[in-house]
């Protein structure tokens, strides 16, 4: 990242700025709205937002290094910098990167310069929303102490407010981060890890992004796509996998209409969907669908009576 880059990701903006970029404390009226218009052929979806999770160690990082070599200009976000390790072992260079390490200090800005995008990125990744959410609750635990303190006090000044109108609870910065960052001009992949929890609908075990409180189950509805990473072993062989299609016993959602296991998962194939490109499944694509079972670990013991 060039020093110029990096000055814009980790320093608030100037007042100037800020006053630019603040968040309005009211809804715009009703003749400021976009203007109507009819929706023809010629209207296509620009931009993805994909939430790909599953198990450690299945390819989600690998996956979220194919964004990169789509020849997307990207930022990629990660809160462990050994996750770096992945792409640097496959060879993927050429991208921008920012390590999330102070909660309070990193994460506006980091708003505000993907709002103003000055590097002209196509795409951001943000590799491990768990670890995202976990880092929330660790602040909310720390304001105990008077630690967060001057960050809610800013925070509620308007211009770092973010659209965030729950601040008694900290664990609600992920998706009051995400619903903003979502509505950004790029593409945005989202990598979490899962586990397995009763489906509040069927009561059955289903794996679920590993995420905290109810986010754990209404996430799909803030993405375009919602895939399941894994692997599976066919006659000696390991085949990395990704699945969008329907099934009962994981969370997915596809809006490309792809809804289909994938061996060796790229993200150009999803942008190639969206220009209505169809793709040919390959015999091994199609083993792997029709012979796909999921067997989540137990769900969560109930607390005894």
């Amino acid at each position: 990242m060039s020093e110029e880059q990096a000055t814009a990701m980790a320093e608030p903006e100037t007042q100037e700025g800020a006053e630019e970029s603040s968040v309005p404390q009211e809804a715009p009226k009703a003749q400021e709205a976009s203007v109507v218009r009819p929706r023809t052929e010629k209207d296509k979806i620009r931009y993805l937002n994909f939430l790909d999770f599953g198990d450690s160690g299945v390819g989600k990082t690998r996956f979220a290094g194919t964004v990169i070599e789509a020849g997307l200009k990207t930022l990629y976000v990660t809160l462990n910098e050994d996750e770096l390790m992945t792409l640097d072992q496959v060879g993927i260079r050429g991208y921008d990167y920012q390590v999330l390490t102070d909660y309070e200090k990193q994460l506006w800005p980091l708003y505000l310069a993907l709002r103003r995008n000055k590097p002209g990125y196509e795409a951001v990744v943000f590799d491990g929303l768990a670890d995202f959410q976990q880092m929330a609750k660790d602040y909310e635990l720390a304001g105990d102490k008077g630690i967060t303190a001057e960050f809610m006090q800013q925070a509620m000044k308007g211009n770092r407010r973010m659209y965030l109108q729950n601040w008694g609870n900290l664990l609600e910065m992920t998706r009051h981060f995400l619903d903003p960052v979502l509505k950004l001009p790029l593409h945005k992949l989202v990598t979490c890890v899962a586990e397995a929890d009763e489906d509040p609908v069927t009561g059955k075990p289903k794996v679920y992004p590993a995420l905290q409180g109810s986010l754990q189950q209404l996430i799909a509805a803030h993405f375009s796509v919602v895939a399941y990473s894994f692997i599976t072993h066919i006659v000696g062989e390991t085949y990395y996998c990704l699945t969008t299609q329907p099934h009962d016993s994981v969370l997915t959602k596809d809006r490309t209409n792809l809804n289909r296991v994938l061996v060796n998962p790229k993200f150009k194939t999803f942008l190639e969907a969206l220009d209505g490109k169809k793709l040919e499944l390959t015999k091994i694509q199609k083993d792997i669908a029709r012979t796909l079972v999921l067997r989540p670990q137990a769900s969560k013991p109930k607390p005894s009576e």
